[in-house]
């Protein structure tokens, strides 16, 4: 496993590259001089391989080999200092007097907790090797800096956004959304109200030093919810040893006047070693948004979040506590509420939204406030002839609060008042390694509480349940010299109890019970290092949620009255993924993945064609059904490294979704798209850093394959936007500033997506400058 880690020891020993100049002494002679040795773990004695050993005042250094050996010659007598760093392990420094040829060894702790983190998606995500995985860190992410989660993801091909507007975006992945993504944030399933397709997840992009994306059916390894992929917002590692550190991010937008500040301090400890911690807070605030000709009226919003993690890690015994807080407001498109269905019809066929006033900081009905806490408690326990146990605690607690139009003085009264309490609870089983056979197994435990405040004075869209469920996971994985190959399976048991009342006031306590076994098995082939092949084959279920059975009446953020269905039956899906991904690290690089899909009795938000007229409007219709579906699609990213500076950029993806039992298309599916950026970078100008510019082309069909006379009204023609952008980094002794200039919609375009639950209304916002500034210290 560590020759195929090669590439990210071989990156960070050329991280060393950027240190600073210490005082030593190097004389110009004699210099036939050599410095070898071996690196070895602290704990077990093991080498390690592709260790950098780094001599600071050379700016200079090597890898050790399979065995953890190094050699560095044709050195000069004279004082040195020597840094040693292997990933998953704290660096060792030594200062080395040579004056003759000199053996010295280093040995340093090996957390093989942290190399697991490290792994993308660490020991959480072992199953994926089979899987289609991208992701983002680093620079690219830094280059995200103030966009929501759904945007961010956007980056990654094959996953599209779904919007509620400019401030409200939600991530699609293989076309697939809400309830069927399953999102992990620092190792917890995130638990909101993620039913709605204008709830936004409640997290906050910057904890992350990466996000992850596995396009695969991952029920396996983490139940239902993941029927259609995984978006994992891993933190980094907490530090282990005495050290002090953080970072800040500063974020102006031009449209919305937008102003975005977020800071995080992270620090260990000399006396405990092994102990760390990490503060984090965000602040951001908007005001309206606006289109190429128009301003879109109440549309502001505002955010606050906070983050603190403390921890402990050692090689037999771990913990962690983690702990976070999410505050948004945001502003509901005034335009998109209409008060009678001559003035509905008039908003769906006008250009110019009925209701558009000047620019304006000011958050008004209809809005919404949601607040978010989440914490959790994580211990491992690791055994020399057994493995690992890990068990993981974690609770919720979320709040929803919906504010519509209303009469008289109750607009400070929300129309949706939800509050949601969840607990979880998963303990795994990581066994030793046997024959080359190394897996996992686990138990999970999950317990939802909803309630709705009777204060509102409106029946609630959803209403008072509970739900508990269990599961049960066993996966396997088998890794040869050039191949792999994994297996599991997985039992789901889950039990809800619903409270409603009917039209005539009457108790109503319906019980559902849901229970299913799911399966995967995949594979990975290595041909010659550069050209490799996966394939994936998984089963899933998904049992209705609960809007899908008992929604009735308005649900304001989306614009529209939505009706569900208590006869639903659960959703069962098979999902078989191919990956043909090719890298020579020099001149090509691409990965193609094309996707087949089946879901027997999918579940889908259609429109009716009915416009109704409310106390509190007129509104469109919308109800969920049930069919049988396929969806197949292919999902393309590359480069291609036509000069030493110069690069092309590119990815794309298509999806073909059909109603089988109908033998029509099905609505709300994302168009082709295809993106291509120039890029220049240069490494070293002066004192500036990693330099790029960026120029890029971004084309989005008209989405043609939607079923007939169902919408209200057509799909939006395609369109074509441009985008610039420009970065640097600049040393500040010990520190380094990031600086980011982009431009996105260079020639202010006027378009609408088609996947814009307000594009019924408006169109999509228009030319925006933004500029980033990242300082590490």
């Amino acid at each position: 496993m560590r020759k195929h880690l090669f590439l990210p020891y071989f990156l960070t020993f050329l991280l060393f590259a950027h240190f600073n100049d210490m005082d030593g002494q190097v004389p110009k002679s004699p210099c036939n001089y050599s410095l070898s040795g071996n690196v070895s773990d602290e704990h077990d004695r093991q080498p390690l391989p592709f260790a950098a050993i780094y001599i600071e005042e050379l700016k200079t250094g090597v890898v050790s080999d399979s065995l953890g050996n190094y050699r560095i010659e044709g050195l000069c007598e004279g004082f040195y200092t020597v840094i040693a760093s292997h990933i998953g392990c704290e660096s060792v420094t030594k200062k080395i007097n040579l004056r003759n040829h000199t053996v010295q060894n280093f040995t340093t702790e090996h957390h093989e907790e942290i190399l697991e983190t490290i792994k993308i998606t660490g020991k959480k995500n072992q199953q994926a090797v089979s899987m289609t995985q991208n992701n983002l860190k680093g620079t690219e992410l830094e280059q995200l800096a103030g966009k929501s989660l759904g945007e961010a993801l956007t980056k990654i091909s094959g996953v599209n956004s779904l919007q509620t507007g400019p401030t409200i975006s939600k991530p699609i992945i293989h076309g697939l959304h809400s309830n069927r993504i399953l999102m992990l944030n620092n190792g917890v399933r995130q638990e909101g109200q993620q039913w709605g397709t204008e709830h936004a997840p409640e997290m906050d992009p910057f904890i992350a030093a990466e996000l992850s994306v596995i396009k695969g059916a991952a029920s396996v390894q983490y139940g239902s919810d993941a029927i259609g992929g995984v978006i994992l917002v891993e933190p980094a590692p907490l530090p282990i040893s005495k050290t002090f550190k953080g970072k800040i991010n500063l974020v102006g937008m031009s449209n919305g006047r937008q102003g975005i500040a977020s800071a995080q301090i992270e620090g260990g400890s000399s006396k405990w070693k092994g102990v760390g911690w990490r503060l984090q807070g965000t602040l951001k605030k908007s005001g309206d948004f606006h289109t190429p000709n128009y301003s879109l009226t109440n549309t502001a919003m505002q955010e606050s979040n906070v983050s603190a993690a403390f921890g402990f890690k050692k090689y037999h015994f771990g913990m962690e506590v983690f702990y976070s807080y999410f505050h948004t407001e945001l502003g509901i498109l005034r335009g998109s509420h209409i008060g009678n269905l001559t003035d509905l019809q008039a908003a769906l066929e006008r250009e110019v939204p009925l209701f558009t006033e000047d620019f304006n900081y000011d958050i008004l009905n209809p809005k919404q406030k949601v607040d978010h806490h989440l914490a959790k408690m994580n211990v491992y326990w690791r055994g020399e002839n057994w493995g690992k146990l890990q068990l993981l605690y974690a609770f919720q607690y979320d709040n929803r609060k919906e504010f519509d139009i209303r009469r008289g003085s109750r607009s400070d009264i929300p129309s949706l008042d939800l509050d949601l309490q969840s607990q979880h609870i998963d303990l795994t089983f990581e066994h030793k390694e046997w024959s080359k056979l190394k897996g996992r197994m686990g138990i999970t435990g999950s317990y939802k509480l909803n309630r709705n405040d009777p204060d509102t004075g409106v029946r609630p869209l959803v209403p008072y349940y509970n739900q508990y469920g269990l599961g049960a996971f066993w996966i396997e994985h088998l890794k040869q010299e050039n191949w792999e190959l994994e297996a599991g399976i997985r039992y789901d048991f889950q039990h809800l109890l619903v409270k409603k009342f009917s039209t005539t006031n009457e108790l109503l306590e319906p019980t559902f019970n849901f229970h299913n076994v799911s399966a995967s098995i995949g594979g990975m082939v290595d041909f010659n290092g550069k050209l490799s092949f996966r394939s994936n084959l998984g089963t899933a279920f998904r049992p209705p949620s609960i809007n899908e059975l008992f929604s009735e009446g308005l649900h304001h953020g989306a614009a529209a009255i939505e009706e569900g269905d208590a006869d639903l039956t659960t959703e069962k899906s098979w999902k078989w993924v191919q990956t043909l991904q090719y890298n020579d690290s020099k001149k090509w690089q691409w990965e193609v993945s094309a996707y087949a899909h089946w879901l027997k009795d999918f579940i889908y938000l259609t429109p009716t064609g009915e416009q109704r007229l409310t106390i509190r409007g007129a509104f469109p219709v919308f109800q969920y059904l049930q069919t049988d579906a396929r969806l197949l699609g292919l999902d393309g990213v590359g480069q291609w490294q036509f000069h030493s500076k110069w690069a092309w950029q590119f990815k794309g993806s298509l999806l073909w979704a059909k109603d089988v039992t109908k033998g029509d298309y099905l609505i709300f599916m994302p168009a082709n798209r295809l993106e291509n950026s120039l890029v220049y970078a240069q490494k070293d100008w002066g004192k500036w850093k990693d330099i790029e510019v960026k120029l890029g082309h971004t084309l989005v069909g008209k989405q043609n394959r939607v079923p007939a006379n169902v919408d209200f009204t057509e799909p939006p023609e395609s369109y074509q936007l441009i985008h610039f952008e420009v970065g640097a980094k600049f040393p500040l002794q010990q520190n380094t500033l990031g600086i980011h200039f982009e431009v996105q919609n260079v020639f202010n375009t006027v378009y609408r997506d088609y996947l814009n639950r307000l594009r019924y209304f408006a169109d999509e916002t228009g030319r925006n400058f933004a500029l980033r500034l990242n300082y590490h210290f």
